[in-house]
């Protein structure tokens, strides 16, 4: 997380110059060729904020899946086989498995346009405006993608849907409460 860090944050400043009271992109770095350095910067964003999760993201899950698979074997003799305990265990892996790829695949979707762009940028195909459509796009997609992700969790795992759904009715029940008690207060002043 650390290496990520200082990898894609810290370059990113030394860039940044204060001209008459603006922040404004410099980039005269007299040992640095820009083009290389942006180069860097957009390869280096491409590799370690999209293959790089994609990759930790599939690689973990399917450790885990590996893992449950080899800490319950199937067995050959159904007398010593618990059926119903293997159901749930099959049930809980292909859940994961929806799981992992919905979450890879937005994860893909989403950060592919911004990705895309970056590298269109480098190589000199497009040529970055900011504050256009197009620039803020990535943005939008890799913000939806985070706020995605905790309601893909919610939705595709039983267990917290239902403390969602209990949260839930626990809060609109103290708020049916706290009206019940405030008509009873005002009926009481009148």
């Amino acid at each position: 997380m650390l290496s990520m860090f200082l990898i894609l944050y810290i370059p990113t400043p030394l860039l940044r110059r204060y001209t008459d009271g603006q922040c404004v992109m410099d980039f005269s770095f007299p040992w640095i060729q820009t083009k290389v350095f942006l180069g860097y910067i957009v390869y280096s964003w491409v590799v370690f904020s999209y293959f790089v999760p994609v990759l930790v993201t599939l690689v973990s899950h399917a450790w885990i899946i590996h893992v449950l698979k080899i800490s319950n074997p199937s067995h050959q003799n159904c007398a010593t086989q618990n059926f119903e305990a293997t159901l749930q265990i099959q049930k809980k892996t292909t859940q994961l498995v929806i799981t992992t790829t919905i979450m890879s695949c937005q994860l893909a979707i989403l950060h592919s346009f911004e990705c895309i762009s970056q590298i269109l940028i480098a190589c000199e195909v497009v040529v970055y405006t900011y504050g256009t459509p197009i620039e803020q796009m990535g943005t939008i997609l890799i913000s939806l993608g985070c706020t995605l992700n905790p309601c893909i969790l919610i939705f595709s795992t039983a267990p917290l849907r239902k403390r969602l759904l209990t949260s839930v009715k626990s809060v609109t029940e103290r708020i049916s409460s706290i009206a019940t008690i405030g008509k009873h207060t005002e009926s009481l002043m009148q």
